[in-house]
């Protein structure tokens, strides 16, 4: 643990790193000229800001219908806890079964086995150097993995620099894909950047009519049925009350950003197209909420190393990512905000 005043002089050096209640929760920010982060290591590692301190711009989804609360060590229902900000999907999205596997006969949770486990504070660090650290992980024994993320972010106007590392612990193999699950504060207008024609395929959508033969498409256009093209690079209206579940294959140029030019900022999100090929995208324009309340506008856009919802598809497809007994897997994305715009 830091000392506060260490805290302190840190912070005049550029860099911060402190803890704050947020209600009965206790967080973590960590803070440079460009951003500030807050982290709450007892809900899932839980980012729930994501904040430009040169616009006061906070990129992430708060849903103003669901409070934060700490689930339950049986939750299974995600949606009953979509309180927005910042989860890790791992090792799937739709709950199922991997049998023969190092998963055993357990039913795999809806969005993954980390979001309603508490995590553990590893190390917490504000170095000579002037770097601001903070590793947690969620290992508990009786799981056959250990999953550890570090946020960094060095004095000034750098990037967050999010390393992972994946362990099997069990003696048997762990089929696994992983996905960030980050729900963005939108506004109509904004654009959605990946490389015209890249891939796109599509899993699931409300109060769109597609026309089948049209999946895969290449981005940014789908057709629907009726002939008409839906531009899913832009942002429509709040009204519009649709949703699609998307995935951007192979992106070849290893980022997905999303720019405001109204308010001429982005934020951008880089990763390694060889160990993160695909992008997933929750683009939810109205279209759907997880409470009886006015569906939710937010946007979920996660780097991931699969194309599949469920672990047992991906498996089954050749999709998943596999370790061996004391394997470990290393992946790292990068979170960029910028304030000038062209």
């Amino acid at each position: 643990m830091i000392a506060a005043h260490q805290w302190k002089r840190k912070r005049e050096m550029g860099v911060e790193l402190e803890h704050i209640d947020i209600g009965d929760l206790r967080g973590i920010a960590l803070a440079n000229d460009a951003l500030r982060v807050v982290v709450i290591p007892e809900i899932g590692g839980k980012i729930i800001s994501l904040m430009s301190r040169r616009t006061g711009r906070e990129w992430l989804w708060t849903n103003p219908h669901l409070p934060l609360r700490r689930p339950p060590l049986d939750a299974s229902n995600f949606g009953q806890f979509d309180c927005g900000g910042w989860d890790e999907i791992f090792p799937t999205v739709n709950s199922c079964r991997l049998p023969n596997t190092a998963w055993g006969d357990r039913m795999l949770t809806d969005h993954g086995e980390l979001w309603y486990r508490p995590w553990q504070t590893l190390a917490t660090e504000v170095a000579p150097c002037e770097i601001a650290s903070l590793e947690l992980a969620v290992c508990d024994p009786a799981l056959p993995f250990h999953f550890a993320r570090t946020l960094t972010l060095a004095a000034g106007s750098g990037p967050l620099i999010v390393n992972y590392e994946l362990l099997n612990r069990s003696n048997r193999l762990l089929p696994y894909f992983w996905a960030a699950h980050p729900l963005l504060a939108i506004y109509p207008g904004d654009v959605i950047c990946l490389p015209i024609d890249t891939p796109i395929s599509s899993t699931h959508s409300i109060g769109l009519d597609l026309d089948t033969d049209s999946t895969p498409f290449a981005w940014p256009r789908m057709r629907l049925r009726s002939g008409k093209t839906i531009d899913f690079s832009r942002v429509p209206e709040r009204t519009v009350g649709i949703a699609a579940k998307l995935f951007a294959e192979h992106v070849s140029t290893g980022c997905v950003e999303v720019r405001d030019e109204t308010r001429r900022e982005s934020i951008r999100i880089s990763f390694d197209p060889t160990s993160i090929p695909h992008v997933g995208l929750w683009l939810n324009y109205g279209g759907w909420s997880g409470t009886a309340a006015t569906s939710y506008f937010n946007a979920g856009i996660e780097p991931t190393t699969s194309v599949c919802d469920a672990l047992s598809i991906a498996v089954r497809d050749e999709k998943a990512k596999q370790l061996e007994l004391g394997e470990r897997h290393f992946w790292q994305i990068t979170v960029k905000c910028a304030d000038d715009l062209k």
